[in-house]
């Protein structure tokens, strides 16, 4: 492979880079209902994970696993085993369908609802939807998307290593500040798109801080000699891994 070969694959990973990063004029839509802030006493539950009616559902849909751009709109589901129901109409619960594996999608509008307190006071429930896209169709979910990028990497051969969390919030603060739930995600380039190579069950790791710094939370040895990428997270407990081309595995 020649060198003006190379210098093309890292200008293609470096272009994907910036247009994440730099996206912040693409801003998600976010509508807060009248009372919001002042808290019911009881508990909300999702419908998007309600176990009755995924076993009614028949219909799935396929994970969106292509992107040319990314905005800060854009996240990632990470489904549980049984799939993650999507709905047509927010206030019709009717004619839901499937999610069975990690999709991208993109984020339209987010729906603050309400926040209930259980009786203790602790812990806080939240009623927010989310106006989504996948493959280019629009639905609704009270599933919360992992989008928060802990750490993004370009590697040689066309690939882009991520991390991608779930901000978990605190209090009755919805999704504002501990990201947890940590999975890495591989993308291969070729063409000006982003193809979806590999995802990590979620990452045995525990983050107890508010604020994420990747210079302090992340380590790193991209060992491009070896085609491998050595990564540790700093938690509690951390975790330690090496990304080798085609797999991630554990090292702690």
């Amino acid at each position: 492979m020649g060198r003006s070969d190379k210098g093309m694959k890292q200008k293609l990973i470096t272009f994907f880079l910036m247009t994440f990063l730099s996206a912040a004029s693409m801003a998600q839509v976010r509508i807060l209902a009248d009372g919001y802030g002042d808290a019911k006493n009881g508990s909300y539950i999702r419908r998007s994970t309600d176990s009755t009616l995924l076993q009614t559902t028949k219909d799935s849909i396929a994970p969106q696993t292509k992107i040319t751009l990314f905005t800060e709109q854009s996240a990632f589901f990470f489904p549980p085993s049984g799939g993650v129901l999507l709905f047509k109409d927010r206030n019709d619960k009717s004619g839901a369908v499937k999610l069975l594996k990690p999709s991208l999608l993109h984020i339209d509008t987010i729906f603050y609802e309400q926040i209930f307190r259980s009786e203790n006071g602790y812990p806080y429930s939240f009623a927010v939807w989310y106006a989504i896209k996948i493959n280019g169709l629009s639905y609704y979910t009270d599933y919360q998307p992992h989008d928060f990028v802990a750490f993004s990497h370009k590697l040689p051969e066309h690939q882009l290593f991520m991390i991608f969390a779930l901000p978990t919030g605190y209090e009755d603060s919805y999704a504002a500040g501990y990201p947890n739930h940590f999975h890495a995600v591989v993308f291969s380039v070729k063409d000006h798109m982003l193809t979806l190579f590999y995802w990590s069950e979620e990452l045995p790791f525990n983050n107890k801080d508010e604020f994420w710094v990747p210079e302090s939370h992340v380590r790193f040895r991209d060992l491009t000699d070896e085609g491998v990428l050595e990564i540790e997270l700093s938690g509690q407990p951390g975790y330690k891994a090496i990304w080798t081309g085609k797999k991630l595995i554990r090292k702690d």
